[in-house]
């Protein structure tokens, strides 16, 4: 951005403030354009009031409403082809441990995992507690699904709640892969170093940025609106979290 002449400004959404009232903060700073960095649904539209372009980054809103452009990963597509894949190992069904449903994100990795579930005619198994994104959440609903003799094979909705689902199994006696695979989205630093290290879907969140300022700068420079909706390549990274399944017949021993 800077190498195009321009500089940035910060606004949060912590402590409660709305996507709405950071749009407007920016807007009084006098900005050109303004990027969303995956936005929660907090029910008042992302771009009220401002007549700068606006770019989404990350998945969910559609363009309109005040929204020039979205640029991410197509979350539906990238959870099927993770579901897929737990499936291709001779899975019965998958578990999910979704993320927060305000966040925009989250549905359509739960909507893509129920895609790919009924695509191949096997049963949805019930959720588990809605998970936060944190490492405690994944962790929580790890305990859960560890009770559970027929848990194999667990979609986790973000690379931090797969962690946490990693402590729970490993709590409970069970092998990761041996006992239960986990396939997961982000792909953070530290997802190839754990152990085991995890099979994910990839955000390359550099590129995410990339294409973002570009389409910005595009919508500030000539107001020409991109295409509606640009989508990067879905990417799963197979590594030592999945593997065939082996089907259990007694729950683990979960304490507590």
């Amino acid at each position: 951005m800077q190498q195009a002449g321009y500089s940035f400004a910060l606004a949060g959404t912590l402590e409660g403030q709305r996507v709405s009232g950071a749009v407007e903060t920016l807007l009084e700073q006098g900005v050109d354009g303004i990027v969303l960095s995956e936005p929660i649904d907090d029910g008042t539209p992302l771009g009220l009031g401002a007549d700068v372009p606006v770019v989404s980054l990350g998945e969910g809103p559609k363009p309109g409403e005040g929204i020039g452009a979205v640029v991410g990963l197509d979350g539906v597509a990238a959870a099927r082809t993770a579901t897929e894949h737990l499936l291709t190992l001779g899975h019965r069904t998958v578990w999910h441990i979704p993320g927060p449903q305000n966040w925009w994100a989250a549905p359509d990795r739960l909507r893509g995992w129920r895609e790919a579930l009924a695509a191949a005619g096997v049963p949805e198994p019930p959720l588990p507690l809605e998970g936060d994104w944190s490492p405690a959440s994944g962790y929580a609903s790890g305990r859960q699904l560890a009770r559970l003799a027929d848990v194999t094979a667990v979609f986790a909705a973000n690379d931090d709640m797969a962690l946490g689902a990693l402590r729970a199994f490993a709590e409970a006696g069970l092998s990761v892969p041996g006992d239960v695979s986990v396939v997961d989205y982000d792909d953070i630093p530290a997802a190839a170093y754990l152990s085991p290290p995890l099979t994910t879907v990839r955000q390359d969140f550099a590129a995410l940025a990339t294409r973002a300022v570009e389409t910005l700068i595009v919508l500030i420079e000539h107001r020409s609106v991109p295409a509606e909706h640009t989508h990067l390549d879905v990417e799963l990274t197979a590594r030592g979290s999945t593997g065939p399944a082996r089907h259990r017949t007694t729950p683990a021993s979960v304490k507590g």
